[in-house]
């Protein structure tokens, strides 16, 4: 729960704490080391507070994180699936399967 008048960062079960600063009802958060591995982690930052609905911020990847091994994953025709390892930022989107062929 945010402090009264404050706010509330949280990433991995953990959570910051912050104020508004002086003058025109800004806040900051820094971004401290341990914020951005919890982000990095959790792939995801909320932020919590005031009269606003929750903001979330999602963690791009500077490198994706594939691993070595090879793998498979399926995507029905005509459906959408996240491609493992990405995080939600690349998918593959198939359309109809006709003679062979689909546009992917």
């Amino acid at each position: 729960m945010p402090p009264r008048g404050g706010f509330e960062a949280r990433a991995e079960g953990d959570s910051w704490s912050f104020r508004p600063g002086e003058g025109k009802g800004r806040a900051r958060l820094a971004l401290t080391r341990e914020i951005r591995k919890a982000w990095e982690a959790a792939g995801r930052l909320e932020i919590r507070g005031g009269d606003f609905e929750p903001i979330v911020l999602r963690w791009r990847p500077r490198k994706w994180d594939l691993g070595k091994a090879t793998g498979t994953f399926l995507v029905e025709q005509r459906h959408t699936a996240e491609i493992p390892g990405f995080r939600g930022w690349a998918r593959v989107v198939l359309d109809d399967i006709t003679r062979g062929q689909v546009l992917l």
